[in-house]
């Protein structure tokens, strides 16, 4: 299960909405080109009022996080809910019953494990004392209080395996334990996991690892992941910690956003930095067992938020893509690379989608934006359909 930066990715300020259910069907004669995409069905819902910077969707339910301090309808009706909140994927209306506010930003959600696990810059949810991350109920939004995982700085990316709960970030403690961007915890009492000795140089902005899996991947701006020479993409023993002997070729960092293909075999990552690096600017994907870059497609601005679903690479940016810059959203054939046609709808704000959750669904993308195609859509989009 992957957390998003929030960006995860990632990863901004201030103002966040949701709420809107759309099936596009149209395309693009190139991408240079790109047509608007027709909106065969849209519900325009609520919104919040401040920047998205992290989505989960479990089933009919979209989880939202970033920096905000009220969900707001159609006709202005405010519902209080500071940088989390819960709405229905169907109706585009949120969850009354789901409560669970922070106060401080929320850079990363997963739901795993019958529970929903959050990062950021909070100190307390509800009320109750939890240090930058908590794990919550998915039904109530209530702390789950026989969990406990504190941290002395910013929370960027969360995964969780049967392995541990895995936390990634600005700080470098976890309690009185050392933990150098990285740290992993028992998903039940959130107690470190001593054995797991990973640590990083710089910020870790991204983690992914399959549930079952005995790797977790690791992107960030870091160029060291326990002494060993990792440029801002990395494979660990998620038991140990130990790096894994794979390179990645070509990378570049930072990495914001990564994602893990369903048969582990790739991994496809968000990536920010100087345009003319290995990966700078771009979506790009590696084969897990060689390191080698598959492909690379390249943007005007930071790549910020990457996930996959099936044969597709959804990717979210900022700037642009070739010579359109309302252009922040793309999908990818994770196999070849290409940009798919019949889905590049256009957003009105430059720092564009900064999260993507994908399940059958639909696609939901959370960002900066207020429009989408021209339609007011308040910083979250649910795409209906899947391309």
């Amino acid at each position: 299960m992957t957390a998003r930066r929030m960006g995860a990715l990632r990863i901004g300020p201030v103002l966040v909405a949701l709420a809107l259910m759309v099936g596009v069907v149209a395309g693009l004669s190139a991408p240079a080109e790109a047509r608007t995409a027709s909106v065969a069905k849209l519900r325009v819902g609520w919104g919040v009022n401040g920047p998205v910077y992290a989505v989960a969707v479990k089933g009919n339910t979209l989880y939202v996080g970033g920096s905000f301090s009220a969900a707001i309808g159609r006709n202005g009706t405010k519902l209080a809910r500071h940088n989390l909140a819960a709405f229905s994927l169907s109706t585009g209306r949120p969850l009354r019953g789901w409560v669970a506010n922070t106060d401080g930003a929320v850079h990363a959600l997963v739901v795993a494990r019958g529970a929903v696990w959050v990062g950021g810059k909070f100190e307390s949810v509800n009320g109750t004392a939890r240090e930058r991350v908590a794990k919550l109920s998915t039904r109530s939004g209530a702390v789950r209080t026989g969990f406990q995982l504190d941290v002395n700085n910013t929370v960027r990316a969360l995964a969780v395996t049967k392995t541990g709960v895995y936390a990634g970030g600005d700080f470098t403690a976890a309690g009185s334990i050392t933990s150098s961007h990285l740290v992993a915890a028992r998903v039940d009492t959130g107690a470190v996991l001593t054995r797991f000795t990973a640590r990083a140089n710089r910020t870790v902005w991204a983690l992914a690892a399959r549930p079952n899996g005995r790797t977790l991947y690791v992107g960030g701006a870091f160029t060291k992941l326990d002494g060993k020479r990792r440029v801002a993409l990395g494979a660990l023993n998620a038991a140990t910690g130990a790096v894994r002997g794979v390179v990645f070729r070509q990378s570049s960092g930072p990495v914001l956003s990564i994602d893990l293909s369903g048969n582990g075999r790739r991994v496809a990552a968000a990536v920010g930095g100087r345009p003319r690096a290995a990966a700078g600017n771009s979506i790009a994907a590696w084969n897990t067992a060689t390191g080698v870059r598959a492909w690379r497609v390249r943007l005007s601005g930071d790549g910020q938020a990457v996930d996959i679903f099936g044969n597709t690479v959804y990717g979210g940016f900022h700037g642009g893509f070739h010579a359109n810059h309302k252009l922040k959203l793309i999908a990818i054939n994770l196999r070849t690379g290409t940009v798919r046609r019949a889905f590049q709808p256009r957003f009105n704000d430059f720092w564009g989608v900064r999260a993507i959750a994908v399940n059958r669904r639909g696609v939901a993308v959370g960002g900066e934006f207020t429009k989408v195609d021209k339609v007011k859509a308040r910083r979250v989009a649910v795409f209906r359909g899947r391309w």
